[in-house]
């Protein structure tokens, strides 16, 4: 359902600048320059023993990274270590252009926090209208938000849902070998009277995701994509993170997500870049890069 309101212009965002915060509804937001995500010999250690790391690797603006390793390699601190919600012990790194060690509370404004299992889960007692509502009031500091606002956000974030479906559906159709049939919806819309109990799987991970998305970061962390048990819905998920990056208004948009080792098959990685026209990186913990593609380059994988 088209509607002329983006996720990026329901609210004004104090942390940006009055420009970009004033937009009005209808109006496309302005575009701004993205900052590589850089990360060198970064690297945790608690009690002596080694977290995570140390891992390198340079990400540009509008890439999917992927972070891929087993439970218990690191990877949710890698995640929140590059959200600015961790510090690392040894190694340095810049994240929107700021310092990873010493500017961590400019780099937690620039960067969202997506689906977290056990971190950030949806309330079950709530519905997505609720869920929505209280993301908006979150960030306008107690104004009262109408009805007729959180049913604008719930439009926004289908029309945006319409939009990344197309190339959602070749992402999806690469991962799995299979094209979804028919003119069968392969991205879940949202309804804002459902609760959240009610909802499926990828239907929770589809709002998680949205609702990251509405303060127009720079960079959004996906954490455990394998969450989703059902293998088809793993797929639709990576359709979803694939099509965003190249549909989402605004700044470019960088996505970091972890899976479990073998996650993601490196073999579909020099396609679904194409997908987007975006660069794809895997990286395995301790740190080996295990593929990358341009659309505009040959893939390197070393696994």
């Amino acid at each position: 359902m088209p509607v002329s309101t983006s996720l990026n212009t329901l609210r004004p965002n104090p942390d940006k600048p009055a420009a970009q915060a004033r937009t009005s509804p209808g109006e496309a937001p302005k575009k701004r320059a993205g900052k590589e995500l850089v990360i060198d010999d970064l690297a945790m250690l608690q009690k002596k023993k080694t977290v995570y790391g140390p891992i390198s690797f340079t990400a540009n603006p509008g890439s999917l990274l992927v972070i891929d390793g087993p439970v218990g390699s690191g990877r949710t601190c890698v995640l929140l270590t590059i959200g600015g919600r961790m510090k690392p012990s040894t190694g340095t790194g810049r994240v929107a252009g700021f310092d990873l060690r010493t500017q961590m509370k400019q780099i937690r404004r620039q960067v969202a926090l997506g689906p977290f299992p056990q971190l950030n889960e949806l309330d079950q007692a709530l519905s997505v209208q609720q869920h929505v509502a209280e993301q908006l009031l979150l960030h306008r500091f107690g104004f009262s938000i109408g009805s007729a606002r959180v049913a604008a956000a719930i439009d926004a974030m289908n029309s945006q849902l319409d939009t990344a479906e197309p190339l959602a559906r070749r992402a999806h159709a690469i991962v799995t070998g299979t094209p979804i049939p028919g003119d069968a919806d392969l991205l879940p819309r949202l309804q804002g009277s459902e609760r959240i109990a009610d909802l499926t799987p990828l239907e929770r991970f589809t709002l998680s995701t949205l609702l990251a998305l509405m303060d127009g970061p720079e960079l959004l962390l996906v954490d455990d994509v394998d969450q989703l048990r059902a293998v088809d819905d793993r797929a639709r998920a990576w359709g979803l993170l694939t099509a965003l990056r190249a549909t989402h208004p605004g700044q470019p948009l960088t996505i970091v997500a972890s899976c479990e080792h073998d996650g993601l098959d490196p073999d579909v990685i020099e396609d679904l870049a194409d997908v987007a026209g975006r660069e794809l990186l895997i990286y395995d913990l301790p740190g080996r890069r295990l593929a990358a593609r341009t659309s505009s380059s040959t893939s390197s994988t070393t696994r």
